[in-house]
């Protein structure tokens, strides 16, 4: 009864699990694949793990061997590219099996430019000098608008006495 039991509790488990899992994730999945091989360096091999992509997206995968748990290796692998990473580089063992699991790899969002404001350039005043005689003739001609249009005190040196 209770091997029945645990197998039903199991069952909800995984059935659970599946369900909750997003279908991107298990279509990302169904796209991807990993393995591992040992090459020999010497007395001792060197234990790469590959992972192919099959997706039309990048994936994020972390990946290990049986041999090297600890810590897994972090990959990024573009659409329909392979990428590999080394586990181990120097292990007594031949035959590494490969773990590792991938998710679909979200997309950082690039900042628009900033754009940088043109300076406008401001027209500045070009002073035009202006004979002595013709402020004279105008001071006394009007006096009341050159006064609007000149400072105080250089009415005081053209002004007629």
């Amino acid at each position: 009864m209770k091997a029945f039991v645990g197998l039903v509790l199991t069952a909800a488990f995984v059935l659970g699990v599946a369900a909750s899992l997003e279908p991107s994730e298990a279509a990302a999945r169904s796209c991807y694949s990993f393995w591992a091989e040992a090459d020999k360096m010497g007395s001792h091999y060197r234990h790469i793990v590959y992972v192919e992509n099959d997706c039309d997206y990048w994936l994020q995968c972390s990946v290990w061997t049986d041999v090297d748990p600890q810590p897994p290796r972090m990959l990024s692998v573009g659409p329909d590219m392979t990428e590999q990473a080394e586990t181990n580089g120097s292990s007594r063992y031949d035959d590494p099996r490969a773990f590792g699991t991938c998710h679909r790899k979200v997309p950082v969002p690039v900042p628009a430019p900033v754009p940088v404001p043109v300076p406008v350039p401001v027209p500045v005043p070009v002073p035009v000098p202006v004979p002595a005689s013709a402020l004279r003739r105008l001071a006394i001609e009007y006096p009341q608008d050159l006064l609007q249009i000149l400072p105080h005190r250089f009415l005081k040196l053209w002004a007629p006495q």
